[in-house]
């Protein structure tokens, strides 16, 4: 059974893009209006390519926002943020795509208790999914990044809490 998290159409369109920059300039002698139009595509596809990178950049704003909304409203419990910790360990293990040093990263935050992750750990996490998801896309990186992020929330209303 294939992944949900396998790599995208997107992804297969990005790698033809990058054979048809190298191919383009011999078709053009070849066959001018195919180049034509291939040239047409990739310029359209990459000005698409903009559009899903603001796009992304627009939903990572607006769960972060949300979280820190829910954070101010002291919405985060332990119990839930116990939860949270463990569904991020149970998409990490599950899935592969993640390197051998960003399971370190997850493995050196979450093998802690939840009261005892630290603001700027947790906060490094959540920028670096952020930007994983930001420039490889991938639902594996959005779903560890929405987690982490609500965990860094509970950290954050914990820390309020305690007048830290």
């Amino acid at each position: 059974m294939k992944s949900i998290y396998a790599k995208s159409s997107i992804t297969k369109v990005v790698r033809l893009m990058l054979i048809l920059e190298e191919v383009l300039p011999a078709l053009v002698g070849q066959a001018p209006w195919a180049a034509l139009v291939l040239t047409i595509l990739y310029y359209a596809y990459k000005g698409l390519r903009k559009e899903i990178g603001d796009l992304k950049g627009i939903v990572i704003s607006l769960q972060l926002f949300l979280v820190d909304f829910m954070r101010l409203k002291g919405l985060f419990t332990l119990e839930e943020a116990g939860f949270i910790k463990k569904e991020v360990k149970r998409i990490a293990r599950v899935q592969d795509p993640l390197t051998p040093e960003e399971v370190e990263k997850l493995r050196k935050v979450l093998s802690k208790d939840v009261d005892e992750i630290e603001l700027e750990e947790i906060g490094e996490l959540v920028e670096y999914f952020a930007n994983k998801w930001m420039k490889e896309g991938g639902r594996l990186s959005f779903d560890i990044f929405l987690r982490l992020a609500m965990l860094k929330g509970y950290v954050e209303s914990k820390k309020l809490k305690e007048g830290v």
